[in-house]
């Protein structure tokens, strides 16, 4: 029998950052919330919005409706140090001067307290003081499972 570890259901998030003139953002589906006021998120070690967030201290996260596969699936597959992801979209900022998406469901306006490098995940993990936050509209998130997305 072979066992699947691969079991946990995902929210997809817009994760975003700014520093000075520049800015960046990636799709991630790995964030949780460790308490009303901290989350962590957990991010490729090589890529450039996780080098911008280490560089500025802040980070925002919107949370993906259903609705929103394809704008996921744009931000998942290029690189924000080849393009300007944010163009056309509908943005404002809250607190930190990161960018938000307002078509999403809602934006979490973070400080990041302690960056963890993971030999494990080759990765970075943002543990993060979520400073302010706003709900944009009602509706269903986009998940990610088992290398796909879904809705409910």
């Amino acid at each position: 029998m072979t066992r699947r570890w691969d079991m946990l259901v995902h929210g997809v998030y817009l994760v975003t950052t700014a520093t000075g003139e520049e800015r960046a953002g990636l799709t991630a589906a790995f964030a949780a919330q460790l308490s009303p006021d901290a989350l962590i998120v957990a991010l490729g070690a090589q890529s450039y919005t996780a080098e911008l967030i280490r560089d500025s201290g802040v980070l925002a996260i919107t949370v993906l409706g259903e609705d929103q596969l394809e704008l996921a699936t744009a931000w998942g597959t290029q690189s924000s140090r080849h393009g300007d992801k944010f163009a056309g979209l509908p943005l404002r900022t809250i607190e930190t001067g990161c960018p938000v998406i307002t078509s999403g469901l809602l934006a979490l306006d973070c400080r990041v307290e302690s960056v963890l490098d993971e030999s494990l995940t080759r990765g970075k993990l943002f543990v993060c003081r979520i400073v302010a936050g706003e709900r944009f509209r009602e509706g269903a998130p986009l998940v990610f499972h088992q290398d796909d997305y879904l809705s409910f």
